[in-house]
This record gives structure tokens, C-alpha cells and sequence, in this order.
């Protein structure tokens, strides 16, 4: 797998929310928890010796030149991710409805218009819950642990297709979409 690149002129600056959201395997970090080696506001305090799954993982801001100021993390308390799965915006539970406002809650439908036809999901996590956004309906599917799996089912219907979403335990026969983005 090709390792996104740096958008050129874009940096961390004083944003740190990866820090806090996302999961660090090799630290034993959970996700929603502050990493014990952030200096928040400055930085990561073993940045010559943090994890291989920090020093890989480059958020959507920084990896995606469409984006605008707008979705820097350290100001909409949001952090993109994708994967094979789709793409996972961890939502900082200080700030729990910021995705509904615009520009967010509009991108975040259009990414799921995209991609839902080839089984990919626009998932949203705050906290311990999550929100699938599909093209015609967003789906609250409530508490998710790491065992959860969600699949996609795509119906025929009038205007064209429409989508449901369902959550297992879990399952190797299916499409498995992560729950609780990991940085690896």
C-alpha cells in the first residue's frame, strides 16, 4: 500500500488531535484518550522515536490538496482517515455535532454518494458511537466496540438504489469496515 503524501505547505502546526482520537497499538493508546507523549499545542515529546504507525499515518487534511483550511483539524476538531473500507472521520467528542455544520456535513455526503456503490461507507465516530452517512439517510448505529462489523446492502428501489447498513459481531464472510480507525 502506497503511504499518502504531505500536501506541500501543510503541517501539523500546533494541532495535536490525532494524538487524542486515534488509537496507537504499539503504545497501547485507546482511542478518545490524550497520548501520554503529547505536549499539546506543541507536539509529540518522542518525535524522533514515536511508533511507526504515528510516523506513517498522515491525516486527510494533510494528505488531500481539495480540502480547504476548513477541515484543519486543530480548528473543526475533525480527523480523515481512509482505507479500503471507506473513509472515517473521528469527530472530537468536545465539539460531538460539529460534523452537521457546513462545509462538513455536505462533503460528507457527497463522499457517500461516491462511494457506496462500490460498497465503501462514510463512517463518522464520536467517541464510543458511530454514524454511517449513506446517500439517502444517516444511521445512528449507536455504541460500536472493535468486534463490531458493519455491511453495506445495497437495495433496488424507485429512484435508484438504496442502501442499509447493518452492525454484527463479528464476521469473515463479509465486507468488514473498521470501527475503531487504527493508525497502523
Amino acid at each position: 500500500m502506497k503511504l499518502a503524501e504531505l500536501v506541500p505547505g501543510r503541517g501539523c502546526g500546533t494541532c495535536t488531535l490525532c494524538c487524542k482520537l486515534m488509537t496507537v497499538s504499539e503504545l497501547e493508546k485507546p482511542s478518545g484518550t490524550w497520548c501520554s507523549h503529547v505536549a499539546q499545542g506543541k507536539g509529540c515529546g518522542i518525535y524522533e522515536t514515536r511508533p511507526h504507525s504515528c510516523r506513517a499515518f498522515l491525516c486527510g487534511y494533510l494528505s488531500t490538496e481539495a480540502l480547504s483550511d476548513a477541515w484543519y483539524p486543530g480548528r473543526c476538531k475533525i480527523v480523515l482517515s481512509s482505507n479500503e473500507g471507506g473513509i472515517t472521520a473521528q469527530i472530537d467528542p468536545s465539539r460531538p455535532d460539529v460534523w452537521r455544520q457546513a462545509p462538513y456535513y455536505e462533503q460528507f455526503k457527497s463522499w457517500s454518494r461516491a462511494m457506496s456503490p462500490n460498497g465503501r461507507v462514510m463512517l463518522l465516530r464520536v467517541g464510543a458511537r458511530a454514524v454511517v452517512i449513506l446517500p439517502d439517510e444517516d444511521v445512528d448505529v449507536g455504541v460500536v466496540s472493535p468486534s463490531d462489523s458493519f455491511f453495506l446492502d445495497m437495495l433496488p428501489g424507485a429512484v435508484g438504489p438504496q442502501y442499509r447498513v447493518r452492525k454484527e459481531a463479528k464476521s469473515a464472510d463479509l465486507l468488514r469496515l473498521p470501527v475503531a480507525e487504527q493508525v497502523e
